[in-house]
């Protein structure tokens, strides 16, 4: 299963994943890792998005990050 992992900006110890399969579906999840032990992971939570949903989390990111950072040229 592809994924992808970002970083947070904030702290090495939080990041979040998007897996996905082919045509099953896309999942995001976050992931807090102990900073005392890194590869003990603290827990999360995980959201299983349709098209619909990840639609509708693009632009409210993109509506977010505008606002926040100004527009990109």
């Amino acid at each position: 299963m592809p994924a992808e992992k970002v970083n947070d900006a904030g702290s090495p110890y939080h990041q979040m994943w998007v897996h996905w399969s082919r045509g099953l579906h896309v999942t995001v999840s976050t992931v807090a890792t102990d900073p005392q032990n890194p590869t003990t992971d603290w827990g999360g939570i995980h959201v299983e998005l349709d098209r619909e949903g990840i639609n509708r989390v693009i632009r409210a990111l993109r509506k977010a990050r505008d606002q926040a950072y100004g527009s990109d040229a």
